[in-house]
């Protein structure tokens, strides 16, 4: 499996990336505050590199919270080189509350055995897409840039999807049901297709086939009904952001939203803006759009082998201007 490497990231794009992921966790998050998230991981792929290292490892602290302040007193490790760099997060920063708890969390959770010993990652690189078949059977198809985790259980068979996106067939099994953990929210099966869509907070839940439940985490680790607990059925989407409490669920084509599995991503009357954050987790290049252009939306076909030939499409179907800049692409309106 292959393994981001993300040791060029420097100390200072890291704060920015924990400072803004505890922004965006906490109570008080407003609208324009995700529109300069925006802005900012837009500017530079290496700031989604961070985002996204900072959302994995804060991802690991909330789903083994317990297991490692059961353990912090017993801690060993010999991956010392891994505790130098989680070191560097825990001296006093700018930014603080959460971001300063993640960070101490991490240092502790780094040197121990947090993940259960038999558990499995799987993970594909930019442009790379993978095909995985559990040992139940259930395949998990994983799109660009994209991680999950596999810990099944003698009950539970347990996954985690710590970013991008994946389409999960699940094999059958009213007695063992599969769940796949996504932060603060878990999706809860017994067999059926899905697609989710773990991006930038963002969580789009689309079901193909069968039925979906999605609630905290809590809700279904417990086994308990909740009026949290939403269950969709075919042709439904959920859309969400990780430690909101607001939902969105409405009808779509499920088959566009899969058309990645056959290389191409389907619009119908698309925000330019969402394309332009679709084409950036694509191409791993920073792809914005001008506030003049915002307001334009595509409906069509983008083919998405050559990002050369994507950009070309939209110059000649939209009325916009590509330009390429060192580390950025700008789309803007044609004047």
């Amino acid at each position: 499996m292959t393994k981001t490497d993300t040791s060029f990231l420097t100390d200072e794009r890291l704060d920015a990336a924990a400072d803004w992921h505890a922004r965006l966790t906490g109570d008080s998050v407003t609208e324009a505050d995700w529109l300069a998230f925006t802005d900012w991981l837009e500017a530079d792929d290496a700031n989604r590199m961070a985002y996204d290292h900072v959302e994995d490892l804060a991802l690991m602290v909330e789903e083994g919270a317990d297991v490692v302040a059961a353990s912090v007193e017993n801690t060993e490790t010999d991956t010392g080189t891994v505790i130098d760099a989680a070191w560097r997060w825990t001296k006093p920063k700018a930014w603080a509350g959460a971001a300063a708890a993640v960070a101490a969390a991490l240092l502790v959770m780094i040197g121990t055995n947090f993940m259960a010993p038999d558990a499995q990652f799987y993970q594909t690189g930019l442009g790379e897409t993978r095909l995985v078949t559990l040992e139940d059977g259930t395949t998990v198809q994983l799109n660009t840039n994209t991680k999950i985790e596999v810990a099944f259980t003698g009950d539970v068979r347990q996954t985690a999807l710590a970013y991008g996106e994946a389409l999960f067939s699940v094999a059958k099994n009213p007695d063992r049901p599969f769940r796949v953990g996504l932060g603060d929210r878990s999706v809860q099966v017994v067999g059926t297709q899905f697609n989710i869509l773990r991006h930038d907070s963002q969580l789009v839940v689309t079901v193909s086939e069968g039925i979906v439940d999605v609630a905290p985490t809590q809700v279904i680790e417990d086994e308990v009904q909740s009026d949290a607990r939403e269950r969709l059925r075919v042709g439904d989407q959920l859309v969400a952001y990780e430690k909101s409490n607001e939902t969105r669920v409405q009808k779509v084509d499920a088959r566009q939203v899969t058309a990645w599995l056959e290389g191409y991503l389907e619009y119908e009357d698309a925000a330019l803006h969402q394309i332009a954050r679709d084409l950036s987790r694509y191409f791993g290049e920073p792809i914005a759009v001008t506030s003049s252009a915002r307001d334009i939306n595509f409906s069509g076909i983008l083919n998405m082998g050559d990002k050369q030939t994507v950009l070309a499409t939209l110059e000649q179907l939209l009325p916009v201007t590509v330009k390429q800049t060192d580390g950025a692409i700008l789309i803007g309106r044609k004047e």
